[in-house]
């Protein structure tokens, strides 16, 4: 056997169902199907659920620990969420619904097997980390606001919102959905979690978006900072960007998402609390020696031009440059949030909407030429 081929085991209560599984294999080539009596370790494990799915759970979790099998794909004659939750926690690889379709079962061995024989550093997607300089500034309308503008203005880009709120998220009710899986549930067992189980449980917006829900709930809040950063490590490798709501919060999981943070856009409004804010936060930054303030933009929210605190005056109290200004529309904002829908379903036309396709635009690098106070400043810095 050479070294890059990968030893299969097939274990399926029907015979008829096994045989089309060796003839699937057969064809995808790089693996050798094992007999049922041979006992050394398998690469990969395809079994069959029967109706006793609790001891099924229980013996597959047995030999993944004891190194009988290195990973499983699992097929089931029923499927629902209850059923594919527990796959992710036991940290199988696929689901196939049946009748198993041989086309998702050829492209999963080959994603198997490329993703086994891969040493090559794969491409990450543009991890985009929005957070509030205090409580109450629109740190969610930009992040969702900015998702949404980001799948507009590209055509064949992809983008997911993570909402990493524990308690309080909130992006589902901005973009009403109900979904049926958060990261909470999902990262507890992120060791051999995948990017497959990560598209079966995301929630597909309208808008071509795909979100991850926070969990919402008490329970949550021992996620561990390296199952964060594993988690969105493997989105940014699904998607071309990755925007995360972080809310206000500087625990350790938010540490640990600034770390990895691509641009950290914190976010304000023009009053004195908030620059104070800024100015703390940057302290904070300073003392924990990251992120660099290279990343950091601030981008200001809910702006008037007349007010009494102008955009250079921030600028100058806080010795840098702020990235964009979205113009106060309170009215439209609020009907937004209040009808579960993004700004561009309520108010395509208006000044805030386009403010927000303009900002995707220059992220995107689409080359429209950004109309803001201060334009020079964000073309330098795209540039």
């Amino acid at each position: 056997m050479l070294n890059n081929t990968k030893r299969v085991k097939i274990n399926t209560k029907d015979q008829s169902l096994k045989k089309k599984f060796e003839y699937i294999i057969n064809s995808t080539g790089g693996f050798e199907i094992q007999a049922d009596e041979d006992k050394q370790p398998s690469d990969l494990l395809i079994f069959e659920l029967g109706t006793d799915t609790d001891h099924d759970f229980h013996v597959l979790q047995s030999w993944l620990q004891s190194g009988a099998v290195y990973d499983i794909f699992l097929t089931s004659e029923k499927s629902d969420q209850a059923l594919l939750l527990q796959s992710i926690r036991i940290g199988a690889k696929e689901f196939f619904p049946q009748p198993i379709k041989d086309d998702e079962v050829k492209q999963a061995l080959k994603r198997f097997r490329e993703g086994a024989e891969s040493g090559k550093r794969l491409k990450l997607g543009r991890l985009i980390n929005v957070m509030g300089s205090k409580g109450g500034v629109g740190t969610t309308t930009i992040a969702v606001n900015l998702a949404i503008s980001l799948a507009e203005v590209t055509a064949n880009k992809s983008v997911a919102l993570v909402d990493m709120n524990i308690a309080t998220g909130e992006i589902s009710l901005f973009l009403d959905i109900k979904p049926g899986y958060h990261w909470g549930e999902i990262s507890k067992n992120i060791t051999r979690l995948d990017s497959t189980f990560i598209m079966n449980v995301l929630s597909k917006h309208s808008s071509g978006i795909y979100l991850f829900a926070s969990p919402g709930t008490p329970g949550h809040e021992n996620v561990s900072p390296e199952s964060v950063e594993k988690l969105l490590n493997i989105m940014r490798r699904m998607f071309d960007f990755v925007v995360v709501d972080s809310g206000q919060r500087l625990d350790t999981n938010s540490q640990k998402i600034l770390q990895i943070s691509d641009t950290i856009l914190l976010t304000a409004i023009l009053t004195v609390p908030c620059i104070a804010n800024i100015k703390k936060i940057f302290k904070i930054y300073e003392f924990w020696g990251y992120p660099p303030k290279g990343k950091v933009k601030i981008v200001v929210n809910r702006y008037v031009k007349n007010s009494q605190l102008t955009l250079r005056d921030a600028e100058e109290s806080l010795a840098q440059s702020i990235l964009w200004s979205f113009p106060n529309d309170f009215v439209t904002t609020l009907a937004a949030i209040n009808q579960g829908k993004p700004l561009t379903a309520i108010a395509p036309k208006a000044e805030i909407t386009q403010s927000f396709k303009k900002f995707a635009a220059a992220f995107a690098g689409s080359g429209r030429k950004p109309a803001t106070e201060n334009g020079s400043f964000f073309k330098r810095w795209f540039s």
